[in-house]
């Protein structure tokens, strides 16, 4: 299970995340939405902890969901 992805899409669901935009058949970018790379791993960081608490996650998980929220932000900000 890709621990990234759940946290990513339970945290748009509680609305931690705006929702995704559409625009003329295109999504919007990654920095577009979430305005830079440190807003956004904040984001990430707020939704793991908030999965954390509700006990869907493990405390020991945290770190690996922030780097791949890393990964996740730069794959999608060098594609162009």
């Amino acid at each position: 299970m890709d621990v990234c992805k759940v946290s990513m899409e339970a945290a748009r669901v509680w609305g931690a995340f705006p929702q995704r935009k559409w625009g003329a058949g295109l999504s919007v970018s990654i920095t577009e939405r979430y305005g830079s790379r440190v807003d956004y791993l904040e984001l990430v960081e707020l939704a793991v902890t908030e999965l954390v608490k509700q006990r869907y996650m493990l405390e020991e998980d945290i770190e690996n969901s922030i780097e791949q929220g890393e990964r996740f932000w730069e794959y999608l900000s060098t594609r162009g």
